[in-house]
């Protein structure tokens, strides 16, 4: 598994992971997501040996005082596997 930051988001694969939890809020427009992610503070990425996006956190900030962390979204298929857990050691 490889953890990297990302700031280039292709739509298909983007839609693909949102739509594997069901947030449906956020793939109405799949190219307004892409801005959103392009726009965040930081996104980290989780993809698999093959490139495969397997997961995806990202923080918005004001780059002051404030970050939080606005999504953590991992495919089903991998949850309960440690993943969230290899991105706070990054």
């Amino acid at each position: 598994m490889f953890i990297a930051e990302e700031g280039v988001f292709d739509p298909v694969e983007v839609l693909r992971l949102y739509d594997s939890v069901g947030w449906e809020g956020y793939t109405s427009d799949v190219d307004k997501l892409c801005r959103g992610l392009v726009n965040s503070h930081l996104v980290i990425t989780a993809r698999d040996g093959s490139g495969s996006l397997l997961g995806l956190a990202r923080t918005i900030s004001d780059d002051e005082h404030i970050c939080y962390v606005q999504d953590v979204v991992v495919n089903p298929a991998k949850h309960r596997q440690g993943l969230a857990g290899r991105w706070s050691s990054t």
